[in-house]
C-alpha cells in the first residue's frame, strides 16, 4: 500500500509488464506523459505502448536479459533505454526507462518493474547546446556567408520546423532592411529576397521592439487592426522571430513561419531562438568581417599591382631619357637602381 502510494504521486510513471509484453500495472501520471489514462494503457499492446524503432529496441533488450536469467545470471538484468512513445493527440514523446526484473517469493522471474520520465526538454536542452557549439564551429568552416547561414538554418531545422525562414540584416545608418538568405517552401531553392526601407512589418516591429515575438494570425491582425505593424506578403498562421543582437546593437532578425498549423512553434521555441541568437549574430558579423577583409586585400593586392607597374614604367622611362642624353652628350639624369621590386618602392 505504501509503495503504491508513491507510485500514484509520483511525476514519473511506474508500472509493472509480464514478459508477454503486457502491462500488469501503470500508475496515474501516464495521463500527463501520454494523454491516456491508466485503464486505457493496461489494454494497450506493446506496438501501440512504442515507436516501432524503440520497440525494435526495447524487446532486443529483454531478450538479453532473459537470456542472462536462462544462463543463472541475476546481475545483468537492469536496463536503462531512452524510448520514443506515442500520445493520445498524436505526437511522441522521448522517454528515459528505467527496467529490471521483479522476482516472486520463490526467486522465480515473474516480469519487469519500470519508471519512465519524460526527457524531451532535457534532450532539447543538450540540442541546443549543441547547436550553438556547431553554429560557431561552422563560421570558421564554411566558405562564405551565404553557406554559413544556409548551415544556420539547417541546424535550427533540427528543433523546429524551418520549411519557412529567413535571416534579415538591419543596416540603422541607412534604415534598411535586407533579405540575403530566404526559403519558402513554394520555391525549390533558397533565394535572397528583396530589401527595403525600414517601415512597420513584423520584422521591424521586433527590432524597434527589441525582443522575440511568437504571434498567431489573430494576433498579427489585432496588430494591424491596432496600427502597430502593416501585413507584408501573405497572413501566416503562425509566426516566430527574434532580434540578433551583436555587442553595440541589433544587426538584423531570423524568422520562421508556418502556413499551414497553428500550433508549429510554441514558446519553448522562442526560448531557443533567444538563446542562440547571440551566437547567430556573432558568427554572421565574424564571416562578414572576414570577407570585408578578404576584399580589402584583393583591391590593395590590386592597387598594389598598378603602382609597381607604373613605378616600373617610369624607371623605364627614366632609362630611356638618361641614354638619350648621353647620345647628346649630356650627363644622365636620373640615378637608377636596378633592384627587384619588394613592395617598399623604388630607389631613384
Amino acid at each position: 500500500q505504501k509503495y503504491r502510494l508513491l507510485s500514484e504521486n509520483s511525476s514519473d510513471v511506474i508500472w509493472t509488464m509480464n514478459f508477454d509484453g503486457k502491462l500488469t500495472y501503470v500508475s496515474p501520471s501516464i495521463e500527463k506523459l501520454r494523454g491516456f489514462t491508466p485503464e486505457e494503457s493496461i489494454k494497450q499492446s506493446l506496438d501501440e505502448i512504442l515507436m516501432p524503432e524503440s520497440k525494435k529496441i526495447f524487446e532486443a533488450e529483454i531478450a538479453k536479459v532473459l537470456q542472462s536469467l536462462s544462463s543463472g545470471d541475476k546481475e545483468s538484468i537492469h536496463r536503462i533505454l531512452e524510448i520514443k512513445q506515442p500520445c493520445k493527440d498524436g505526437t511522441t514523446v522521448l522517454t528515459e526507462v528505467s527496467a529490471k526484473v521483479i522476482f516472486d517469493s520463490n526467486g522465480e522471474p515473474i516480469g519487469i518493474q519500470g519508471v519512465s520520465r519524460d526527457i524531451t526538454e532535457r534532450k532539447k536542452a543538450e540540442l541546443r547546446q549543441n547547436i550553438a557549439y556547431k553554429i560557431a564551429v561552422a563560421t570558421n568552416k564554411s566558405t562564405n556567408l551565404g553557406a554559413l547561414l544556409k548551415y544556420i538554418r539547417q541546424e535550427i531545422g533540427e528543433i523546429m520546423d524551418t520549411k519557412n525562414f529567413y535571416i534579415a540584416f538591419y543596416d540603422a545608418h541607412s534604415d534598411f532592411l535586407t533579405f540575403p538568405y530566404f526559403v519558402d517552401e513554394t520555391e525549390s531553392e533558397d533565394f535572397s529576397a528583396p530589401g527595403r526601407k525600414f517601415g512597420n512589418g513584423l520584422t521591424e516591429y521586433v527590432i524597434k521592439r527589441d525582443s522575440g515575438l511568437l504571434v498567431h494570425d489573430d494576433e498579427i491582425m489585432q496588430l494591424i487592426e491596432n496600427g502597430e505593424i502593416e501585413l507584408i506578403g501573405e497572413l501566416p498562421l503562425i509566426w516566430l522571430g527574434v532580434p540578433l543582437r551583436s555587442k553595440d546593437s541589433i544587426i538584423g532578425v531570423v524568422a520562421v513561419q508556418s502556413d499551414t498549423s497553428h500550433t508549429a512553434y510554441t514558446h519553448n521555441d522562442l526560448k531557443f531562438l533567444n538563446f542562440i541568437s547571440s551566437q547567430i549574430a556573432s558568427a554572421i558579423e565574424r564571416k562578414q568581417a572576414e570577407e570585408s577583409l578578404t576584399k580589402k586585400n584583393k583591391e590593395l593586392e590590386r592597387f598594389n599591382k598598378l603602382a609597381v607597374g607604373r613605378e616600373l614604367k617610369m624607371v623605364e622611362l627614366k632609362k630611356e631619357k638618361n641614354a638619350l642624353l648621353e647620345k647628346l652628350g649630356e650627363e644622365p639624369r636620373y640615378k637608377i637602381v636596378d633592384e627587384p621590386y619588394e613592395g617598399g618602392g623604388i630607389n631613384k
